[in-house]
């Protein structure tokens, strides 16, 4: 999910039942959110500094359908950690670990869909950067890493960085 000036843009899903595994939720493409997803990105952010840049690793995700939303998911963030040059090793798990009994980080409840809960405004404390309507809205802290990458480019990482060293 992304949030662009006032805008979600959301992924629609095929709601099976009340409760299904993560795994097993399916894309939507009743109607063209794809289109419309790229049209809100590409009227946002094709003035900014690092659009034509970054642009041509993102338009995929609005292209090709995937089945899953967690493939789609897999490949947005392999292609958000390249770009970032942040080489970590993520592994799936089999089954839903409440709690892990080695010593891993556990990032599952620092970003929340809901700001109000979210554990993240203990650990990231965002700094003001020059987004593109900023000038008429101001800083709108936690937009979207696009947001980020479009407005800072290679910075970005340098950016995330001193946000989490302040806490």
């Amino acid at each position: 999910m992304f949030r662009h000036y006032g805008q979600t843009l959301s992924i629609p899903i095929i709601k099976v039942r009340s409760k299904q595994y993560t795994k097993e939720i399916e894309i939507s493409y009743h109607n063209n959110w794809q289109k419309l997803h790229w049209r809100s990105i590409e009227s946002a952010y094709r003035h900014s500094p690092y659009f034509e840049h970054y642009s041509d690793y993102f338009k995929p995700f609005y292209e090709k359908q995937y089945k899953y939303l967690t493939d789609y998911n897999f490949e947005l963030q392999e292609v958000l950690l390249d770009l970032l040059e942040i080489n970590v090793n993520i592994s799936k798990t089999n089954a839903y670990v409440k709690e892990c009994s080695v010593d891993l980080d556990d990032f599952r409840e620092v970003i929340h869909p809901k700001p109000h809960k979210s554990a993240v405004d203990n650990q990231f404390i965002p700094k003001p950067y020059t987004q593109v309507f900023s000038n008429r809205y101001g800083f709108i802290p936690n937009l979207s890493i696009i947001d980020l990458l479009f407005n800072e480019g290679p910075n970005a990482v340098s950016y995330l960085q001193e946000c989490f060293a302040n806490v």
